[in-house]
């Protein structure tokens, strides 16, 4: 009877050991691939339920996750596709048309909202630009993330693509191109005239639907009751097995700068950002993280006289930054803004 008692505690004390290390096993024992896959896929559900949480409809849901996209993703000018993942693309702040949308499409199938991208080809087969289409209302209604626009039909209801090919004014109407300048009008309008009437069918995605294994369902479990402070832990953890792999000790900051800001570990990535700046002035990611650093002041503290003071920084010691001409328009755009 003793022996059986302390079988079934040994055997209880390794099941809980195993339960408590699991989500850590794929950091230390199994392949690098399986490691970033597992961190990939607790950051995209980190990020979704920090910007999502108070919100319940499927709308605002949508929405939120649109904005979040937007707003994280730039287009510096000089600006070469790369090869990654929606993570790697959200880490590094930058991304074309079908980066934006492959993105914004793995957030919402978190939510388990269903969308796919299309690429919108002119009448020579060669893709234009790329949207996202999400399942809403029973339609796929259209969001295009780089251009920070969706088109809503007199009725209220989100459009869709084959709404647009048949009336393109309610492109041309739209309000957010009411105050352009006129010659940016016309250039926009003539840029959407190549795409609409739809001259060619749009070469789509299937459906992004959350593809999860039986380990990243424990990590979601993890996540679920551990919440923050699990994801914080995890990522750290991550972080000390990952950064040895990078050469560049300057590169190994902005990439963990970049991580703790979308955890929401707001001092860590300002630490890591300014550690950069002060101790790498010849580091080719420094005006990277000016510009980086600034949002965090503008976007997290809503210090927009310091968010101001770090992009004049930037655009005085990196005139010909790729991030100048974006940082010029934030410069204007946060001196209207209510200053901290």
């Amino acid at each position: 009877m003793f022996v059986k008692w302390r079988f079934t505690v040994a055997v209880l004390a390794v099941v809980s050991l195993v339960l408590i290390i699991s989500p850590f096993i794929s950091l230390f024992l199994l392949p690098a691939k399986f490691s970033n896959h597992a961190y990939r896929q607790l950051s995209d559900r980190v990020i979704v339920e920090r910007q999502t949480k108070s919100f319940n409809s499927r709308e605002e849901i949508i929405l939120k996750l649109f904005e979040f996209t937007h707003s994280n993703l730039f287009l510096p000018k000089n600006s070469l596709p790369y090869d990654g993942k929606p993570l790697d693309f959200l880490i590094m702040g930058i991304g074309w048309c079908d980066y934006q949308a492959k993105v914004f499409n793995v957030l919402l199938s978190k939510k388990g909202i269903p969308s796919r991208y299309a690429m919108l080809m002119d009448n020579t087969r060669v893709s234009r630009h790329t949207i996202s289409e999400v399942y809403f209302h029973n339609r796929w209604v259209v969001f295009d993330p780089i251009e920070y626009t969706f088109f809503k039909l007199p009725n209220g209801e989100y459009a869709t693509l084959d709404d647009l090919s048949r009336n393109p004014q309610i492109i041309f109407k739209h309000p957010a191109f009411k105050n352009l300048e006129e010659s940016e009008y016309q250039s926009r309008m003539a840029w959407y005239s190549t795409l609409f009437p739809i001259p060619m069918p749009p070469k789509r995605s299937n459906s992004f639907i959350e593809d999860i294994s039986f380990f990243d369902r424990v990590l979601d479990l993890y996540y679920f009751f551990g919440g923050g402070n699990f994801a914080n832990v995890y990522q750290d953890a991550y972080l000390k097995n990952k950064l040895p792999s990078f050469k560049e000790p300057d590169y190994k900051l902005f990439y963990a700068a970049r991580n703790y800001s979308l955890y929401g570990r707001r001092n860590l990535a300002i630490d890591a950002h300014t550690k950069l700046i002060n101790d790498f002035p010849g580091s080719k990611y420094r005006d990277d993280s000016l510009f980086f650093l600034s949002l965090l002041y503008a976007d997290t503290d809503k210090n927009y006289r310091k968010s101001v003071s770090v992009l004049n920084k930037l655009l005085i010691e990196y005139s010909d930054s790729d991030w100048s001409d974006i940082a010029t328009y934030m410069v204007e755009k946060y001196r209207y803004s209510k200053v901290k």
